[in-house]
């Protein structure tokens, strides 16, 4: 049982010493079981290993105590064995952190994402997510050795065009875009551009580079891409 607490912790579950000191007891705790985690807090006591976990903690499932009034919450749990001398195990050192705030906060994230992915998916527009990380550490390459017209430097050199296409990761698309190209799951389009890129395409993707090498973020075209069949289509891109 628990021999002594701090005031951090006393104050976090809103208890007193005197409901928890000689009562309460951590391998009676049913929430440690409901969570799958008593045996690391049990291999703390037997192998004298230290174990860190996230659980739900809820006061009516603390074990045979009374614990009336106390908070539940979501915690970060951190125990470490202490030794003596002989390496015997003497105590065990248990702490805890209220998480519970940023555990709202992640399944708010997750929430918003859930509902991003849905409309994604749903939306009748072709969509497609890229990683233009690559293409933007290029850029910075190009300014360090001083060029700073890009129009002029994209002229002069077209391959430099297709070698960009070839740095932007596809990461994801909608279903729109899966029926757009008449591929048979958004995987058939993941990677680069190769796979839909016409040679047309290539003129419009130019002033997608100098748009967004000069700090431009929308810009609005119309050009050519292909299915994976090779036809033709000709779009317009925002």
């Amino acid at each position: 049982t628990v021999i002594r607490t701090n005031r951090s912790l006393r104050e976090t579950i809103k208890l007193t010493d005197e409901a928890i000191i000689g009562k309460y007891n951590v391998l009676q705790d049913e929430n440690l079981i409901k969570s799958g985690v008593m045996p690391q807090v049990k291999d703390v006591f037997t192998k004298c290993e230290p174990t860190r976990f996230t659980v739900l903690w809820e006061s009516e499932l603390a074990g045979d105590v009374d614990f009336t009034g106390a908070k539940d919450m979501y915690i970060d749990v951190s125990m470490f064995p202490i030794l003596d001398a002989h390496n015997e195990l003497m105590n065990v050192v248990c702490q805890w952190v209220d998480i519970t705030e940023l555990k709202f906060a992640e399944q708010k994230v997750k929430s918003i994402n859930q509902k991003y992915i849905s409309l994604f998916n749903k939306i009748p527009v072709p969509i497609w997510e890229e990683d233009f990380t690559e293409v933007f550490a290029y850029f910075d390459t190009l300014r360090s050795q001083g060029i700073a017209d890009f129009k002029n430097y994209f002229d002069e050199n077209p391959e430099e065009v297709r070698s960009c296409s070839e740095k932007i990761k596809i990461v994801n698309v909608n279903k729109a875009t899966v029926k757009l190209h008449g591929a048979e799951s958004k995987e058939d389009l993941l990677g680069n551009l190769q796979k839909t890129f016409s040679e047309k395409s290539l003129n419009t993707f130019k002033e997608e580079l100098i748009a967004l090498a000069n700090g431009e973020t929308e810009i609005e075209l119309e050009g050519e891409v292909k299915t994976l069949a090779g036809e033709p289509l000709n779009i317009w891109l925002k």
